[in-house]
């Protein structure tokens, strides 16, 4: 027998999120590439909001960007690394050309292939190979750097861009706080004269006849 004694208000209560902000509603959320949480990525733009504190829609669309490109910057470090992780086999490969040219018998791509993916007898079989001809894992992710040098270059370039937006963002938010702060202090200093003023006026007023 079905239950039917949920309520419409139940429904509501645990369908209920947060509410969308302005730029949510006008732009939809921020896509994330697979792999990357959504808690995470809303985590860091509480604190980012919470730092900058924004009154304007202006405000929050600076908090926007500033999330967005600490986000981007670590999505491409971390690219950078996968980048020198994809490059392994590769290496090893060109690693062990040079130092088994004259034998018959070893294939340098089968051998990197069975170092990082073969069977756990493979694996230790081709390790052992691999660390007698003095290759270490040093070297190997030295050279899956220069394998993907360009790649990699691509990827340092896009962190600094990231790094140097970010550095324009939160320089132009201090410029916007100081002009704030700015006004504010003439604002006040306008306030007490003006209360200055009408306190020195008042007597002689109510003294006159």
């Amino acid at each position: 027998m079905t239950d039917t004694s949920k309520t419409s208000a139940d429904d509501t209560t645990t369908s209920a999120g947060p509410e969308p902000t302005d730029l949510e509603l006008m732009f939809g959320k921020p896509r994330l590439l697979k792999g990357e949480g959504r808690a995470p990525y809303e985590f860091l733009r509480f604190e980012v909001q919470r730092a900058l504190a924004p009154t304007d829609f202006f405000g929050e669309l600076r908090v926007q960007e500033v999330t967005d490109a600490i986000w981007e910057g670590q999505r491409f470090k971390r690219f950078a690394t996968l980048l020198i992780d994809t490059g392994h086999i590769t290496a090893l490969e060109i690693l062990l050309q040079s130092e088994c040219w004259h034998s018959m018998f070893v294939k340098p791509g089968n051998m990197a292939r069975d170092y990082y993916r073969g069977d756990p007898k493979e694996r230790e079989t081709a390790r052992k190979f691999v660390a007698s001809l003095g290759i270490t894992e040093d070297l190997i992710q030295a050279k899956a750097l220069s394998v993907n040098a360009g790649e990699f270059s691509y990827a340092d370039r896009l962190v600094d861009n990231r790094a140097t937006k970010l550095q324009g963002l939160l320089k132009a938010h201090e410029r916007q706080k100081r002009k704030a702060e700015k006004a504010q202090r003439s604002a006040d200093r306008n306030k007490v004269a003006n209360d200055n003023s009408a306190a020195s006026a008042e007597p002689r007023a109510t003294g006159t006849k």
